[in-house]
């Protein structure tokens, strides 16, 4: 008897523990490819050959869905000086089959997750730096609130500027809701990057930025952004009530035996 009320115990402490179970689901994803168009390539057309996929093409400007983005984008400039608007400084660069963004001179993209709902959220992404000098660095980040309200709204190009009354925006912990997630320089190598975005979890805004600290025709560059989280699905009523039963059962073996 013993025996059986802990198994009937132990079933139910298992299936009360299955009200978090869970799946992971993509929340954002982007590899830029359709802002240069997504019709077939061709090779040839009687001008000395080439693979047409492959010509470079570079656009400036925040990226969208409406200019062949898979997601919204905004920019914005993070650090001073600055040498022009913020859609002069990030761009997407690339071929049809291989896009990826640009940023430079303090400026940056930013795309909004809603993340209510989920948890373990994860933040994937390739970069590198072109002609970075040394004090340059790509920086990658992320801020939870209603970015808008807080500095003061977008502009008619989606722009948006955090220096903070001309003073670096670094980040730091004079605003809690922005966290640095890297700041690094690499002009040779892609690079993958994971990150665990730990305060990001069941959040109506949370604003993901990459963006190139200081260089001026220096470039940041990244691709295959992916955030990720885990639905908690809640189990149904009929199984709590099951697993309630199962833990009223062992109760009442164990008054019998006092």
């Amino acid at each position: 008897m013993i025996r059986a009320n802990t198994a009937i115990a132990a079933m139910g402490i298992w299936l009360l523990t299955q009200s978090a179970a869970q799946a992971s689901t993509v929340l954002f994803s982007e590899a830029f490819d359709g802002v240069f168009g997504s019709a077939g390539c061709s090779t040839g057309h009687g001008h000395g050959g080439g693979d047409h996929c492959s010509q470079t093409r570079q656009r400036y400007g925040v990226p969208t869905v409406s200019s062949g983005a898979d997601q919204n984008w905004w920019g914005a400039r993070f650090e001073t000086p600055d040498n022009g608007t913020v859609p002069q400084d990030v761009g997407v660069a690339g071929s049809r089959t291989n896009a990826f963004a640009l940023v430079e001179d303090d400026a940056g993209l930013l795309f909004q997750v809603d993340t209510r709902g989920y948890t373990d959220i994860t933040l994937t992404f390739d970069w590198r730096t072109y002609s970075a000098y040394s004090n340059d660095r790509f920086v990658a980040g992320y801020y939870v609130g209603d970015l808008a309200n807080d500095a003061g709204g977008f502009d008619s190009d989606r722009s948006i500027d955090l220096r903070g009354n001309g003073n670096p925006w670094n980040w730091n912990s004079t605003n809690s809701n922005w966290n640095e997630l890297m700041r690094a320089r690499d002009n040779y190598y892609w690079n993958s990057e994971s990150f665990s975005l730990t305060l990001a979890g069941n959040q109506a805004d949370v604003w993901v930025a990459l963006w190139l600290d200081n260089g001026e025709n220096d470039y940041g560059k990244f691709d295959n952004i992916l955030v990720t989280g885990t639905a908690v699905v809640p189990v149904p009523a009929g199984v709590w009530l099951f697993a309630s039963g199962l833990f009223g059962l062992s109760l009442a073996g164990r008054h019998k035996r006092l």
